[in-house]
């Protein structure tokens, strides 16, 4: 049953997962973090098949003015989803975004 997890910036505790669906039933979940590590990133690029679509986060560090050539992104973490959970995120993430953008005003992006 898909689920979405509900956390607190503050949260130590394990969560409690929301269903995603109206007719689903609350389902208990244990987050196990111990061997996470956290990343962070200001760029990120997809790319998709059949079967999988795949992340690339990185940090752009920015170019001065005074260099030519490309901009150098280096990739941090590679994620790959099946298009169904990716399309799960998506749904998770326009949340997030929903709520910040209610509480903090609209985002702009400057380009995509």
């Amino acid at each position: 049953m898909p689920t979405k997890e509900i956390m607190n910036d503050n949260e130590t505790q394990p969560s409690v997962a929301e269903p995603m669906e109206p007719s689903a039933q609350n389902v208990p979940i244990q987050w196990d973090r111990t061997d996470m590590t956290i990343s962070f990133s200001n760029v990120i690029n997809l790319r998709s098949t059949v079967d999988q679509v795949d992340f690339f986060f990185g940090l752009n560090y920015g170019q001065s003015e005074n260099e030519d050539g490309p901009v150098k992104i280096k990739i941090s973490n590679h994620i790959m989803m099946t298009p169904h959970a990716a399309k799960r995120f998506l749904n998770a993430l326009q949340n997030v975004i929903d709520q910040y953008e209610g509480q903090h005003g609209k985002l702009k992006l400057d380009r995509i």
